[in-house]
């Protein structure tokens, strides 16, 4: 749960845990986010540990999403960003379709 936040840079919050945890979020508004997306920011903000990429209509391609796991990056939209405050691996947080495969922009897919 979220303690306080400090905001600097217009887009870039330094959000506080309870339990003194820091985590360095970065608001953009990509309609879809995709690995472009991820290289330019992230050469513009250095350690950004969740990327949030607008409402609930923005998403992120597989790849992205994929990238950003495997590097312990959160990458969400609107609807699912309050999750990346509540777990310790906070960048593993995928939304599912009722069967439980993995939801990217271009539909649904599956990871194992």
């Amino acid at each position: 749960m979220v303690s306080s936040y400090v905001r600097f840079d217009d887009v870039v919050f330094d959000v506080t845990l309870k339990g003194g945890e820091v985590r360095r979020v970065l608001l953009c508004n990509e309609y879809t986010f995709g690995m472009p997306q991820f290289y330019k920011l992230r050469s513009v903000y250095e350690g950004v540990q969740i990327f949030m990429i607008g409402g609930n209509w923005n998403s992120y391609d597989r790849d992205a999403k994929i990238h950003c796991v495997e590097r312990g990056i959160g990458l969400y939209n609107s609807a699912e960003i309050f999750r990346a405050f509540c777990i310790e691996e906070f960048w593993d947080v995928h939304t599912k379709d009722k069967k439980g495969n993995k939801l990217y922009r271009n539909g649904t897919m599956r990871i194992d």
